[in-house]
């Protein structure tokens, strides 16, 4: 993952600096960004992106995706994600 713009990955994957200030992430709200990012300008099903984070787990997840991808945009400061 590239370090240009307002969002981009520290050292560690929970790391994450956005526009200049660091927002800690737990592993599965990193995992989450991190497919995002990587699929950038591109649609992405929850389905697709919960076996990337999950595997062969990924409907158990799919309960819990709503939530997660809710507090992360939280966590960056947009309350209407």
């Amino acid at each position: 993952m590239s370090a240009e713009g307002p969002l981009h990955f520290g050292l560690s994957i929970t790391d994450l600096h956005f526009h200049g200030r660091c927002v800690q992430l737990t592993n599965t709200r990193a995992s989450i960004l991190y497919a995002l990012m990587e699929n950038s300008g591109c649609v992405i099903s929850h389905e697709t992106l919960a076996k990337k984070i999950w595997g062969d787990h990924y409907q158990e997840g799919m309960k819990a995706f709503g939530f997660l991808y809710a507090t992360c945009g939280r966590k960056l400061g947009n309350r209407s994600i």
